[in-house]
């Protein structure tokens, strides 16, 4: 479904700049076990036993950043600088996460023009939108948090544990 969601961005009416990040859980089979999986830098922790797993289950559920990607994004023709993609034929930092949806200047076949009006066109894509995907028991597990890096980049996988357990408390 991820590549589909992105060839739908692709032969899209308009063309649309804009790109997104993806997280899911889906309870599959036996109910005793879970598939998580993320693209960009959406992630997925678990508390088991009252103890929180590291942020986004992070030794089998890596955010897409382009300093962990590296390789592949220069192997692609892109650049890295600062943490960020740049954007395609310049040194400017523009985008900071690896996989996404969307973001069409950075897939293949985006076309570009440079100064001398020389027109070129990306081969590979330098953002993708293949997921990482883990399968995880549910032995012990008493919450499962997804968001985006609008709460990890503020929050600690503890500190958002202790809020939502306080808040359940409370309610």
């Amino acid at each position: 479904k991820f590549r589909i969601n992105n060839k739908n961005f692709k032969e899209g009416q308009a063309f649309d700049e804009s790109g997104s990040t993806a997280v899911f859980v889906v309870i599959h089979g036996d109910g005793k076990h879970v598939y998580c999986g993320s693209v960009g830098d959406s992630e997925v922790i678990a508390c088991k036993a009252g103890v929180p797993w590291e942020k986004s289950v992070a030794s089998v559920l890596p955010t897409h950043k382009p300093d962990t990607d590296k390789a592949r994004i220069e192997a692609s023709g892109g650049l890295v600088r600062h943490g960020r993609i740049c954007f395609p034929g310049t040194t400017a930092p523009t985008l900071s996460v690896s996989r996404a949806f969307g973001d069409l200047h950075f897939k293949s076949g985006a076309v570009f023009e440079d100064p001398n009006g020389e027109q070129w066109e990306l081969k590979l894509d330098q953002v993708m939108a293949e997921p990482s995907v883990a399968r995880l028991s549910l032995d012990d597990t008493e919450l499962i948090v997804l968001a985006s890096d609008g709460l990890w980049d503020y929050f600690s996988p503890q500190r958002t544990v202790a809020f939502i357990k306080r808040e359940i408390r409370t309610s």
